[in-house]
C-alpha cells in the first residue's frame, strides 16, 4: 500500500532592545518572540520626568504588513524616566508594533514607535517554513511489520512581509500521526494522538494507513496543515 505524506506545522513567536533615538525597549527586537505568551516590556525613555503614559497595539505606518500586537493594559506606569506594561504578539509572522505616549515635563505629548519583525509564527505559508520529507512516500505491506526511516531538514521561521524575506530560528519539535497499530519508538499509535518526534524518526508499521506529521512550538503550539 502506497502511503502519501502530508504536513502540519505549529509556530513559535520573537521577543524583544531597540534603541532610537535615547529610548530602548526590552526584551530585545533582535530575539524571536512567541505568539499569544504575555511579555513584560521596559521602556527607558531620554532622561526626564513624564507622566499619564498610555501602550498601545499600534501598526506602524510605512511598514509593509504590519500589524497591532495586543497590550494587556493600557496604563504604562512610570518610574522616573522607565515605563513598564505588558502585552503578547498575535500569531501573525509579520511585522507587529506598538506605540507608547506621555507627557514631558514641558507638557509636550511625546510619541515613540516600536516594530518587531521576528515573530515566531506560521500563519503565513511560506516554503521556508515547510518540512520537505524523506521518502515522500512509503510503501507498507499490509498484516505485515516493516520499519521506514523518514526524515527532513529542520524548517526554520519565516516573515515573508519584509523587503528582503527574513528568515530565522529552527524549529526542532515535530509530532507524527500514524494509523492504529504504527509506532515510533515505544510510541504505539491508536489513531488520534500525535506521537512526539524528532525531523528523524524510524517508523514501525503494521497495518498499512495514511501517515501525516507536523512542527510543534516548544512556547506556543501553534500549527499549520500544508
Amino acid at each position: 500500500m502506497k502511503i502519501n505524506f502530508t504536513c502540519l506545522l505549529a509556530g513559535i513567536l520573537p521577543l524583544l532592545t531597540l534603541s532610537t533615538n535615547g529610548q530602548s525597549i526590552l526584551p530585545s527586537t533582535s530575539t524571536a518572540s512567541c505568539p499569544g505568551s504575555t511579555v513584560s516590556f521596559t521602556v527607558t525613555l531620554p532622561t526626564g520626568a513624564y507622566y499619564g503614559a498610555q501602550a498601545y497595539g499600534w501598526p506602524i505606518v510605512g511598514v509593509s504588513g504590519c500589524q497591532a500586537a495586543s497590550i494587556n493594559s493600557g496604563t504604562a506606569p512610570l518610574n522616573h524616566n522607565v515605563l513598564t506594561f505588558s502585552g503578547s504578539f498575535i500569531d501573525w509572522d509579520g511585522p507587529q508594533g506598538m506605540q507608547l505616549t506621555c507627557y514631558d515635563a514641558s507638557g509636550t505629548l511625546r510619541t515613540f514607535d516600536f516594530h518587531y519583525d521576528r515573530i515566531e509564527s506560521f500563519n503565513t505559508p511560506d516554503v521556508a517554513s515547510e518540512p520537505v520529507p524523506s521518502p515522500a512516500t512509503v510503501t507498507a505491506p499490509r498484516c505485515q511489520t516493516a520499519a521506514f526511516n523518514i526524515s527532513f531538514p529542520k524548517v526554520v521561521y519565516a516573515d515573508p512581509w519584509t523587503a528582503t524575506k527574513l528568515t530565522y530560528g529552527t524549529v526542532t519539535t515535530y509530532e507524527y500521526l500514524l494509523p492504529v497499530g504504527w509506532s515510533i519508538g515505544s510510541s504505539v499509535s491508536d489513531g488520534s494522538t500525535w506521537i512526539p518526534g524528532s525531523s528523524a524518526v524510524t517508523v514501525n508499521a503494521d497495518a498499512a494507513d495514511g501517515i501525516a506529521y507536523r512542527s510543534i512550538s516548544e512556547l506556543s503550539g501553534y500549527r499549520r496543515l500544508w
